[in-house]
């Protein structure tokens, strides 16, 4: 299935938003994801509940840095992403301002930088 996405994506034009939540996507899926995304002009990403760990955050990271469309980023419930996933993603938030929304879990907040509290939306599992 992801390489039918990472296909599609590249050749998609009009495509927004893409909603991906709970797919089961782990770090493989979300790297090959990845190749796709760079081509793209998606403006919404949701990958809530998928699996994915450090490698998979990081290769979100790297499309991030400098995605000339992208906005909103939903990772929310990616439990195996860990503070050092989480880290990458802060560091592609700070070089690319177009990103105006990352939803992330609340347990990660005191590992944001100040600079970006006003970009990142915190859940809960009660939300």
């Amino acid at each position: 299935m992801e390489i039918l996405i990472c296909a599609a994506l590249k050749h998609n034009t009009t495509l927004s938003e893409l909603r991906l939540e709970g797919c089961g996507l782990r770090n493989e899926a979300i790297c090959e994801l990845c190749g796709g995304l760079k081509w793209c002009k998606l403006k919404k990403l949701d990958l809530r509940g998928n699996p994915f760990g450090v490698q998979g955050a990081k290769g979100l990271a790297d499309v991030l840095k400098d995605h000339p469309t992208l906005e909103e980023l939903d990772v929310w419930r990616c439990e195996e992403m860990s503070d050092d996933g989480v880290q990458y993603l802060m560091d592609a938030m700070m070089s690319n301002t177009k990103v105006k929304m990352l939803r992330l879990d609340e347990k990660y907040k005191p590992i944001v930088p100040q600079e970006l509290l006003g970009r990142i939306t915190f859940m809960s599992w009660y939300d």
